[in-house]
């Protein structure tokens, strides 16, 4: 897929180890990583799943990183990138990820679930009413692709990154449901599509060749009633779960 490769080999982030004295408004979030090379480098990440069909679609501001995590570097092939993103939760070439375990790189598994992975998953079940399968029932990305802890460095990247990727990949996008995570998502999308702030579903809206409905949760690590019943009325909720052709409501 041309735009997972191209995220993943985001042209600002070599031209920040090659020209680093040339401004770049990404440099705050890949210097972040620590790295003297490219080629150790842990690539953006386009998404996790299967985006081109999964039926919904969580967006967050950026994903973290751990170091232990095997995770492509610039020296992956292509082939191997796209298994691990489009792949990444099962099915691919190795279980990158199980029970929201990542592979760790000396072959062993992370000894702790990722919390914004079990948080997504929770979510995605509550929304469909039975225990979604992560990667098929749903998709993650983010509107910045650059790793780094703590959400440093987004703000100063925030309109770089949503100009070059936000409307490729929800136009790429199958879902038919968009669930935006926190205040920095929130805002980039909002101020995209001219929304008001106080609508929690919006929708239909055409993006790319699909419609799509959008609705607006806190950031899976905030301290904030984070459910769907907590944050939308029952008829929005109802809405998305007629979207995504879920007709019983009250399983909520």
């Amino acid at each position: 897929m041309r735009l997972l490769l191209e995220i993943a080999r985001c042209p600002n982030v070599v031209r920040f180890y090659e020209q680093g004295s040339v401004p770049n408004p990404c440099s705050e979030i890949i210097s972040c990583q620590e790295k003297e090379s490219v080629h150790d480098h842990q690539v953006p990440e386009p998404w996790s799943g299967r985006l081109a069909t999964a039926p919904i679609l969580f967006l967050s501001s950026n994903p973290s990183i751990s170091q232990q995590e095997e995770y492509p570097r610039p020296g992956w092939s292509d082939h191997l990138m796209e298994d691990f993103f489009n792949n990444r939760f099962g099915g691919g070439i190795k279980p990158w990820v199980v029970d929201s375990r990542h592979l760790c790189k000396g072959g062993e598994r992370s000894e702790r679930k990722t919390r914004f992975w079990v948080e997504v998953q929770s979510r995605a079940s509550e929304l469909l009413g039975k225990r979604a399968t992560p990667g098929l029932d749903y998709a993650i990305s983010e509107i910045v692709h650059c790793k780094s802890k703590r959400q440093r460095g987004v703000t100063e990247c925030l309109d770089e990154c949503s100009c070059r990727y936000l409307d490729r990949l929800l136009g790429d996008s199958g879902a038919r449901v968009v669930v935006i995570l926190g205040a920095h998502a929130e805002g980039v999308i909002r101020d995209r599509f001219c929304l008001n702030h106080r609508d929690r579903v919006v929708g239909p809206l055409q993006v790319g060749a699909s419609s799509k409905y959008l609705t607006f949760l806190p950031h899976p690590n905030a301290r904030k009633k984070r459910r769907f019943v907590s944050n939308l009325t029952p008829e929005g909720i109802s809405l998305l779960r007629g979207v995504l052709g879920i007709c019983d409501a009250t399983r909520l």
